[in-house]
């Protein structure tokens, strides 16, 4: 795409309606794509684990206070204008972080079988939280794990 077609593709995107993103595609044909509401949660815990083998051994005991965090997108409210019922999704976050709370990971299943990641533990989440009883109308898009304040593992299903 030249410069010319890049700027007035950019133009034709940059329209807005009442509720709706009008887009242009490459060939300018119009589509439209209703806004999408992303509701966050999170919840903190305090864990030990060690992981099996790292780097061919078994990695000393150590603790993290952890935060995950949920993103849940959706497109469509429902009658009472809400896309996910916080109380309920932010239970069942807290809920899973309990599991863990004060607890040695390496015991919990299924980590007392799989290696206890950043990954593995952030994956799990997300299967958890991915349950249509938790997630409701929308769709869970990512699970993103803090290790402490500098490091984080983000997740996002098929």
């Amino acid at each position: 795409m030249d410069g010319s077609a890049a700027r007035i593709l950019a133009e034709k995107v940059a329209l807005l309606e009442a509720r709706e993103v009008v887009i242009y595609n490459a060939l300018g044909h119009l589509s439209t794509m209703s806004e999408t509401y992303i509701i966050r949660v999170e919840a903190r815990f305090e864990s030990a684990h060690n992981l099996r083998e790292y780097h061919g051994a078994p990695e000393p005991l150590h603790g993290h206070s952890w935060k995950v965090e949920a993103k849940f997108l959706c497109t469509k409210l429902d009658h009472e204008d809400m896309g996910v019922d916080y109380v309920h999704v932010e239970k069942s976050i807290r809920d899973l972080a309990m599991k863990l709370d004060h607890r040695y990971i390496n015991e919990i299943p299924p980590f007392d079988k799989l290696n206890p990641t950043s990954e593995n533990i952030a994956k799990w989440f997300f299967e958890e939280l991915n349950k249509p009883e938790i997630r409701q109308a929308s769709k869970l898009d990512e699970v993103i794990l803090w290790e402490g304040p500098f490091a984080y593992v983000s997740y996002r299903g098929n």
